[in-house]
């Protein structure tokens, strides 16, 4: 049925639903690429000691190892979401809206840090590397650009495109019935409750490094281990209850993000980045060339942070409407 209360003709819903099973297989071939790297990393950590590149031995197999199962759980995530939209289930076009959404955001952090350290990177390439013309110079960077334009923008631009159209909306509609008294969490919700998720997994994946900086001091040891499990068991508390929509689990994010976000402030400030990238791999940016990129990202990150800590929270101010003061029930069925 259409808005209007009219019926859908058949050939729409043929072609609807050709498109709904191309992007499933779109999503399984990006679980297919995530594995890919997933083994790329474990071969880099078995091989690192027998590659030419001092960088490569230089890398931390326990962070490869962390970093390897960072990416299987991203093509695990397309693997089930492509099955569940080939499979017509609503969850699996509420995830890919939620997906698509902070991969876009990230994807256009990523663009903007790379636009901004450019400069710096083709000075240390043409310091450290063999000469190269002009025109095969110019030739990297547009295939270089071009693919991260397209995997950063373009591709989850059309993904969330594709899925907040009201047609495919009401086509995964038609697969099954809400659940018998379930109730319905706003999609903006689930969102800030995956980017909750997403800072606990992070925090996880910092644990090789073996130390934490909070408000511009370095903690090691045990404390770091113990700040980071912390943090992560927090968020990923905070996530867990966030669909019930209490009104003090928001307040309880809003605060605990604003000290995040002034801890990261003073940590870029205070440190300067060169410590921090070698802390985190020791030996990999020794190289002289590589200092002016250090230095740009020391004077042009913090701004940036700014920017994105004052968005996020325009995500929490605005998912502020959905939570309401009382116990509750669990909200257990998203929709948008």
């Amino acid at each position: 049925m259409t808005e209007s209360g009219l019926p859908v003709p058949a050939a729409v819903s043929v072609v609807r639903r050709g498109w709904i099973l191309f992007f499933g297989i779109v999503e399984l071939l990006i679980g297919a690429f995530f594995s890919l790297i997933v083994v790329l990393v474990m071969g880099v950590a078995l091989f690192a000691e027998r590659l030419p590149s001092p960088q490569f031995a230089a890398m931390n197999k326990v962070t490869m190892g962390f970093s390897s199962l960072f990416y299987g759980a991203l093509a695990l995530l397309f693997f089930l979401a492509g099955a569940g939209t080939i499979g017509g289930r609503r969850w699996a076009r509420l995830l890919m809206i939620v997906v698509s959404s902070i991969w876009m955001a990230f994807g256009v952090l990523a663009a903007s840090i790379v636009l901004i350290l450019l400069p710096a990177i083709r000075g240390s390439i043409g310091k450290s590397g063999p000469a190269v013309s002009a025109q095969t110079m110019a030739a990297v960077w547009i295939l270089l650009g071009g693919f991260a334009l397209f995997s950063y923008v373009l591709l989850p631009g059309v993904l969330l495109f594709f899925y907040t159209r009201k047609s495919v909306k009401a086509a995964f509609a038609k697969s099954g019935q809400e659940p018998p008294g379930g109730r319905r969490v706003p999609i903006p919700v689930v969102g800030l409750a995956v980017w909750l998720g997403i800072g606990a997994l992070s925090s996880l994946l910092s644990l090789p490094y073996g130390f934490i900086a909070v408000f511009g001091l370095i903690v090691t040891g045990f404390p770091a281990i113990g700040l980071h499990l912390a943090n992560a068991g927090l968020q990923g508390y905070l996530a867990w209850r966030l669909c019930r929509r209490e009104n003090w689990i928001w307040w309880v994010v809003l605060i605990a993000y604003l000290l995040m976000g002034v801890s990261g402030w003073v940590t870029f400030r205070r440190i300067p980045m060169a410590e921090m990238v070698e802390r985190m791999h020791p030996g990999l940016f020794r190289r002289p060339e590589l200092q002016p990129m250090l230095d740009l990202m020391q004077t042009k990150l913090p701004p940036l942070m700014l920017i994105v800590n004052l968005a996020f929270f325009g995500l929490v101010l605005f998912v502020k409407r959905y939570f309401r003061s009382g116990t509750g029930v669990e909200e257990r069925v998203a929709t948008g």
